[in-house]
């Protein structure tokens, strides 16, 4: 985002950008400078100085694609991944033979958390016809004394 020339002419403030730096004490590096810039009347650059640890974050992972897989290989490829095996449904399909990964809650090859666990959906098969309901018992339709 800019400010227009004729704006920075005419008010004064516009021309001003919020600056804030961390230094960074590192072991490897030396001393280290983060610089943020940014701009007035847009946002605030608030930091806390202060002694404290720099530490690493999450490891992210790839998630696998496990639709068309087994159940055990669609498992054995979330934990080689580093995630967990989540819930696992099962439900009807006509095109999914019955045992096969269906979904996976999370998009193959998108970053995630390791360690999040991954749903997943199986396939129970086809659908079996419902069973045609019994024929109407016939009731006795002689009279007495005929």
């Amino acid at each position: 985002h800019t400010v227009k020339p004729i704006a920075l002419k005419r008010y004064n403030i516009y021309k001003r950008n919020s600056r804030e730096y961390t230094l960074i004490h590192t072991y490897n590096f030396g001393d280290v400078v983060h610089m943020e810039v940014g701009a007035m009347m847009v946002g605030r650059i608030f930091n806390l100085h202060g002694s404290g640890g720099i530490c690493k974050g999450v490891e992210k992972g790839t998630v696998p694609s496990v639709t068309g897989l087994t159940l055990n290989e669609a498992k054995n490829a979330i934990t080689a991944a580093g995630f967990n095996v989540g819930r696992v449904d099962y439900d009807w399909s006509s095109s999914i033979d019955k045992g096969y990964v269906m979904y996976q809650q999370y998009q193959a090859n998108s970053l995630l958390d390791k360690g999040t666990s991954i749903d997943i959906l199986v396939s129970k098969g086809e659908e079996p016809e419902p069973e045609p309901p019994a024929p109407p018992e016939e009731e006795d339709t002689e009279t007495e004394g005929e």
